[in-house]
């Protein structure tokens, strides 16, 4: 079983650990090194020009052995030290020259053997007299059609005033290239490509520029309505990690705070703002089901969450200069705002019924949510059709259309112990994998396995995920209990990798009551799980129905058992199903249909601008109506001092909230 990305990062940090490379250990965790990673996923040939000790050429060869790598260092002492790191840690096949004519007939050979389509990232380590490197990286780009680059400029030079930073970066610009800073202090990106850019570069601790040909460079910015990695939030992680490993967009994401989806998306070399890390909302324009406030306390959520945007988000935003700005699920309107707020186009992915499905009660009636999603966006995706003809059923295709996502083949890092979940032999072993709701629909699921088991068949079901309302969980263990199946279900509650825990499947069963897309049954299929699905939503799009497993009307429990029992008295059924349901997966959530499609529409839709993309006024309605419930108090309220606390709850000092100067 090939190891996942996280076993080789424990690997590669283990052996440098091994080694004594301390030095190299402390690089490899750094913001810089996880995009460079990334990068190298991508290209067929690196070539290091003063690599020094090697880092980069170790890492590139430990975690992608069949890269060709190119080395020129032309000093004796570094060549030797480098050829010594390489030995030490086990590695091969990496070419090694001391004169710059010796890389450039390797070169020539190699070229004589790929086609010019080949990618390639070129390194170019500045140390005070290879500035020839940067005229040699354009007779380089001319050979191949993508090439990338990273400079990296020794920080004492800098500062002795030895190297001039100007004057390579102005001669990449001028070769067609976009450049950004990537910042290993705050972890960001900026973009230096204009003159007045390179000029103003403020010190940094140390200066890594990467380089992308003009015709091929993007950088995107993603709003997520959450810090964990639920189903919409994996989403965009695939689509951001795709980007920068297959096309090498730079890609920074804003998110509510820190948790689960920013620790992952670090790894992969995409930065991360932070926009409420001190107030208790996500930055919503809509409560769940079971929030009940007054219209009062809806606008000055809006009104504490728009100045955080400004005070934690706008600055840094506009350092990186985003060609795109792109928003995750329909719940938050950041996106959007801030597009305007620079000047940007906006896409947005909608990934959600909203009332239907989770039952979100937004700030502003329904209709005027979905009108302005339309209207503040260049274009509008939806993770389905069904998603699609509900929500946005007279929209232009050219405006609003489906975007399938690809979702990876799950990891399963170890096969978890049957005896520590499953307890009867030879059982038929069915799971769920969602959050407990009532949505969800596990109560379908316990009624149909209580009816297989009366049928006297030999069955048990697997329940795993969390329950955000723990009554509805001690529903279902009583259930169990009255029907007398208590010994047949297992209840796991939230786990890390659940993948583990489906690859003890026989059977996956989806019995929502209404899904926009349903990652899960993707997931089942892509491990030769079939699945026994409820007929609605998005699910019923990619299921076939009689193939890669039976569908069931939702919420007919006795429906549902029939369609188990037919694949828990044939095994073979089962396989096949699991076959032709990972067959079809694979062709169909593709990254073709995703992440390549997002790329060339976001180039397009750079290219073109705002257009007609209209500016935000809901929200705007939302923030006057504070302001002047604001103004209102202040006329029965004593003078506020600029440092004590803003009469509108918000916890800040008056200066930083409501009083602040723009």
């Amino acid at each position: 079983m090939p190891k996942t990305s996280t076993q080789m990062d424990h690997q590669f940090d283990s052996l440098l650990d091994s080694k004594g490379y301390e030095k190299f250990s402390k690089l490899y965790k750094s913001f810089s090194t996880s995009f460079i990673k990334n990068i190298l996923a991508s290209v067929d040939f690196y070539v290091d020009l003063s690599p020094k000790e090697g880092f980069y050429i170790l890492l590139a060869r430990f975690f992608y052995p069949d890269l060709k790598v190119l080395a020129n260092e032309p000093n004796a002492s570094d060549a030797q030290s480098l050829s010594k790191n390489v030995a030490n840690l086990g590695l091969e096949n990496i070419s090694i020259q001391l004169q710059r004519n010796e890389l450039e007939e390797t070169i020539v050979d190699l070229l004589s053997d790929y086609s010019s389509r080949q990618s390639a990232l070129i390194r170019v380590m500045i140390t005070g007299n290879e500035f020839e490197d940067i005229g040699w990286i354009s007779e380089f780009s001319e050979k191949f059609e993508k090439v990338k680059l990273i400079i990296e400029l020794d920080p004492k030079l800098i500062d002795s005033k030895l190297v001039n930073l100007q004057r390579p970066l102005e001669e990449i610009v001028k070769m067609g290239y976009e450049i950004w800073a990537l910042d290993d202090q705050s972890n960001q990106f900026f973009r230096i490509s204009s003159q007045n850019a390179i000029k103003s570069i403020p010190p940094l601790n140390s200066y890594i520029f990467y380089g992308v040909k003009k015709s091929q460079a993007l950088s995107m910015c993603f709003f997520s309505h959450s810090p964990l990695l639920g189903g919409s939030e994996k989403m965009m992680f695939e689509l951001v990690n795709a980007l920068v490993k297959d096309f090498g967009v730079v890609c920074t994401a804003v998110l509510p705070r820190v948790g689960p989806q920013s620790e992952a998306l670090a790894k992969i070399g995409v930065a991360t703002l932070f926009a409420f890390p001190s107030i208790s909302a996500y930055g919503w324009w809509c409560d769940d089901a079971n929030t009940v406030r007054s219209k009062e306390a809806q606008q000055f959520q809006v009104f504490d969450c728009a100045m955080a945007v400004e005070m934690n988000v706008l600055e840094n935003l506009r350092k990186l200069d985003p060609d795109v700005i792109w928003t995750q699920s329909m719940v938050m309107p950041w996106g959007a705002k801030v597009a305007e707020n620079l000047n940007k186009p906006h896409i947005w992915y909608v990934t959600e019924f909203g009332e239907l499905d989770f039952g979100f009660k937004f700030f502003s009636p329904f209709v005027d949510v979905i009108e302005e999603i339309q209207g503040t966006s260049n274009h509008v995706y939806t993770c389905s059709q069904v998603l699609r003809q509900t929500l946005f059923p007279a929209a232009e295709k050219e405006k609003v259309s489906v975007l399938y996502t690809c979702i990876p083949p799950p990891s399963v890092n170890a096969l978890a112990s049957t005896e520590q979940y499953f307890q009867k032999k030879d059982s038929v072993k069915i799971g769920m994998f969602s959050q407990i709701r009532t949505t969800k629909g596990q109560e379908d699921a316990v009624l149909a396995v209580s009816e297989c088991v009366k049928n006297g068949l030999n069955v048990e079901l697997l329940i795993v995920g969390e329950a955000p309302d723990p009554t509805y969980l001690t529903y279902l263990i009583s259930l169990a209990e009255d029907l007398g199946v208590k010994d047949h279900i297992i209840f796991t509650g939230y786990s890390k990798n659940p993948f583990d825990l489906m690859a003890l499947c026989d059977i996956v069963v989806m019995a929502s009551r209404l899904e926009a897309f349903g990652r899960v049954g993707v997931e089942a299929m892509l491990l030769n799980k079939p699945v026994v699905f409820a007929n609605t939503g998005g699910i019923s799009e990619y299921q076939l129905d009689g193939q890669t497993g039976f569908s069931y009307p939702p919420g007919d429990s006795l429906a549902l058992a029939g369609q188990l029992k037919l694949l828990i008295n044939d095994p073979a059924l089962r396989n096949k199903m699991g076959i032709a349901g990972k067959l079809h997966a694979s062709n169909l959530f593709s990254k073709k249909n995703f992440s390549e499609r997002v790329y060339f529409d976001a180039k397009e839709i750079a290219n073109e601008g705002r257009g007609d993309c209209k500016n935000p006024t809901i929200i705007e309605t939302l923030i006057q109506g504070a302001v002047e419930s604001l103004n209102s108090q202040k006329k029965h309220q004593k003078f506020v001092g600029r440092n004590e606390v803003c009469p509108c709850n918000s916890g800040k000092k008056y200066k930083y909230c409501c009083g602040i100067i723009s």
